[in-house]
Parts: C-alpha cells; sequence; structure tokens
C-alpha cells in the first residue's frame, strides 16, 4: 500500500456538513487513524514517514483554525482527538516546528494553568511581572507544537520552584531562552555592582542545563545569553573610556536597524553571537537619520518589540534592494 492522503474523505464531509449523517464523523475518523497505523508498517523511509505524517497534522491543524471560526464544536472535538493521536503516538516522526491551531493552544493553556494557582512569582519585579504576563497570556499567542509541549511541562516544575534562587536555577535548568525574559533580567541585573555581577556569573556557569530543553531551539540558552552578557558588562566596567571615532551615519531610524539587525542576527549573518556586543558595537560605531547616539537599551527594546509597521518598511526596502540586484545582475 503507499502511501496517501488519509484526510480527503474528512476534508469532503467538513465541507458539506449539511449531508452530515449519526456517526458520519466517528467511522471517517476511525477509518485515518486505522490507516495511519498502517502506514507506520509500510516499507518506507523514516523520512518518508516524517513527510507523511507531518503533512496530516498540517491539514489538521489548518481544519481545526478554520473550524474554530466558524463555531463547529463536534468537528473541533474530533480534529483535536486526530491531533492528540498523532502527538501520542508519532511523536518521533512530526515536525514539531509547525504551528499549533488555536483551540489546541488554548485547551493546553486551561489544562495547564491550574498548576500556578496560588503561585507567585518571587523574582525582582522586572522579570516577575515580565513571566507573570506571559504565563498568563500565551494562549493568545502562536507557538509551534514543540513549544506548547515545552510549556505545559516547564508550567509543572515552576508551579514548585518557591525561592528568587530556585526560580532562577529552574528558569536557566529548563531552558526557558525566550528573548523577552532574558531582556527583563539583563534590565534587573544591570544595576548591580561588579562584585555582585562576578557573584551572579560564578552561580550561573555552576548550574546545568538539561539536554534538549529549550522553548525556542533556534536561539541559544539562556545561560550562553545571561552569561554572555554578564561577560560583556564586567569587561566594559574594567575598560578605560573609548577614544571618540567617527561613525558611520545611516539613513534610517532606530527602529528599521534594529529589524535588520534581527533579520542578519537570525539568518546566522553576523559571526558574533552575544547581542549585548552586537548592541554596544552599534552603539560605538553607528548613527541612525536622527540620533548620533544609539543608547543599546533603545536599540534593544527596538530589537525585540519589532511591529508589523516597521517590519513591512523594512521588507519594502529588501524588496528595492532585490529589484536593483536583479536589474544590475539578472538582466
Amino acid at each position: 500500500m503507499e502511501l496517501r492522503d488519509e484526510l480527503q474523505a474528512l476534508r469532503a464531509l467538513i465541507a458539506d456538513r449539511s449531508a452530515f449523517l449519526p456517526g458520519d464523523l466517528e467511522k471517517v475518523t476511525a477509518a485515518i487513524q486505522q490507516n495511519w497505523m498502517a502506514a507506520a508498517f509500510q516499507d518506507v523511509s523514516d523520512e518518508c514517514l516524517r513527510r507523511y505524517f507531518s503533512d496530516h497534522l498540517k491539514v489538521l491543524s489548518s481544519l481545526s483554525e478554520r473550524c474554530g471560526k466558524e463555531g463547529e464544536d463536534q468537528i473541533q472535538e474530533a480534529l483535536l482527538s486526530l491531533i492528540d493521536g498523532l502527538l501520542d503516538s508519532r511523536r518521533s516522526l512530526l515536525n514539531e516546528n509547525l504551528f499549533c491551531p488555536p483551540a489546541f493552544i488554548r485547551r493546553e493553556f486551561a489544562r495547564i494553568g491550574e498548576h500556578l494557582k496560588g503561585w507567585h512569582c518571587p523574582l525582582p519585579s522586572i522579570p516577575s511581572d515580565w513571566l507573570s504576563v506571559f504565563l498568563g497570556s500565551w494562549d493568545s499567542l502562536s507557538l509551534t507544537f514543540g513549544q506548547v509541549r515545552y510549556l505545559t511541562v516547564f508550567i509543572v516544575g515552576l508551579g514548585k520552584a518557591r525561592t528568587e534562587p530556585e526560580t532562577l536555577c529552574y528558569l536557566v535548568t529548563e531552558n526557558f531562552n525566550h528573548t523577552g525574559l532574558f531582556r527583563s533580567l539583563t534590565l534587573t541585573i544591570k544595576g548591580d555592582d561588579l562584585a555582585d555581577l562576578a557573584r551572579l556569573r560564578s552561580s550561573l556557569r555552576a548550574i546545568p542545563v538539561r539536554q534538549g530543553a529549550a522553548f525556542d531551539p533556534s536561539w541559544c540558552t539562556l545561560k550562553e545569553m545571561i552569561v554572555g552578557w554578564l561577560d560583556e558588562e564586567i569587561a566594559l566596567r574594567h575598560e578605560a573610556p573609548a577614544t571618540l571615532q567617527e561613525k558611520l551615519h545611516l539613513n534610517t531610524s532606530v527602529a528599521h536597524l534594529a529589524c535588520l539587525l534581527r533579520l542578519f542576527y537570525e539568518e546566522g549573518f553576523l559571526f558574533e553571537t552575544s547581542l549585548t556586543r552586537i548592541f554596544r558595537q552599534v552603539n560605538g560605531n553607528i548613527r541612525t537619520k536622527k540620533q548620533s547616539l544609539i543608547s543599546e537599551g533603545s536599540l534593544s527594546k527596538e530589537f525585540y518589540a519589532t511591529d508589523q509597521h516597521t517590519a513591512g518598511r523594512v521588507r519594502d526596502l529588501l524588496q528595492r534592494m532585490l529589484v536593483r540586484l536583479n536589474r544590475k545582475f539578472f538582466p
């Protein structure tokens, strides 16, 4: 038997809801599950199976999102049940970087939220406020299946942390490497004296990171982020003031520059992996259309909070560059 699209009958059933008969949905979903089980034993490569099951997960997610907008509770329940079946039995063959449908995220958010009842974050106010807002609203975010799986495990353990050292240790060990958390932590410790920074760096270096744990696998670990920032901060405080030099003047805004930097960083265009060092190099060597001095704080803020309007302006710039490139070199 060749691997094929097992969701054809389900799509047809959803498209023609008026023709629903009692038991139709149950029959179709049962047939899908049986065919999935048979497909798993076919003489095909793991890569072929990954593509097969991941494609089905992607289609189910799309159908769930569409039905969620139309309020089809019975269909939504069946779709989520099929998604659960794939995740429970074929997770190793799935692309967990696919985005979850909103209904799946809302259900997991409601289920796991029980573990944080009565829990108060013992961290200082800035990271505590950020973490509280995130934990109370992640059901409204676009998250991948891998991120939701991570959060459902992470939150259970976080609810057991009672002191500031316990909480920080847990965040590092479980590698909650959200850039928003990193920024809130650096804003808090930036005012500490040199001895406190050195002690914190030493204690962080001693904390192990659980292998494979990551909220965002595309970013470095939270431990690497904070220790790297501390290395730079401590080194900077030891350095003598740098000699003033002429800066490169760019015809753009800080927001647009930050968006471009983020693209370069996330695409691996920059060899430098320390965001703190990148922000400092920009601060010391670049000026924008309206600002001769770009503070690390303002650049960091724009880097982590790029809005759609800014992204749109940067996209227009990149498209104009592409048109020019094509005209010059690919006539």
